[in-house]
């Protein structure tokens, strides 16, 4: 769920990950300009105190729905990640067998999700979950959406609802 845009909205590269190789490989890495310099690195003018940072959008176009088809070369954010729910199987907190059921359990959320906002019509798989959901309610608020629609988007609000619940309490990184 880190890949296909359920937990995440990008991944921001460090310098080290060398931005320019994702793009030769054909992944669309997009340049945020004007960003303050992050602590402990120069800005890229000196006239104009600010950084480049570059984000790798999600869901990832290097994966293919089960892996990662830049495995070795991945981001370092991706390479250092692990959700809370990783964290508590490693330390022994958690059972395998819990963990299972906790990644189904959000699955079915997301995809709950999934389904709703298709049915809002809103069909750009290739955007991250939470940001189609703003769109949607942006429309909403628009006044243009009639009684059907303003049902939908309370169950699709219900929907995100949910689904931020579990991410939050078992995968977002964890004090």
């Amino acid at each position: 769920m880190c890949c296909n845009g359920v937990i995440f909205a990008d991944v921001k590269f460090r310098e080290e990950d060398k931005a320019r190789r994702f793009q030769l490989r054909g992944l669309k890495v997009v340049a945020r300009k004007g960003a303050p310099p992050q602590q402990g690195s120069p800005p890229s003018s000196p006239a104009q105190g600010v950084s480049t940072t570059f984000q790798l959008p999600q869901p990832c176009p290097a994966f293919d729905g089960t892996r990662c088809l830049v495995y070795a070369q991945r981001p370092d954010h991706c390479r250092r990640f692990e959700c809370f729910l990783m964290k508590e199987v490693k330390a022994g907190r958690v059972s395998g067998a819990v963990a299972l059921r906790r990644i189904a359990a959000a699955r079915a959320a997301a995809g709950r999700v999934e389904v709703l906002l298709e049915a809002f019509g809103n069909r750009q798989e290739n955007r991250p979950l939470a940001v189609r959901f703003r769109q949607s309610l942006k429309w909403l608020e628009t006044g243009k959406a009639g009684p059907e629609a303003l049902a939908l988007g309370s169950q699709l609000t219900l929907a995100m609802h949910r689904l931020n619940l579990l991410l939050n309490r078992w995968f977002y990184p964890g004090s």
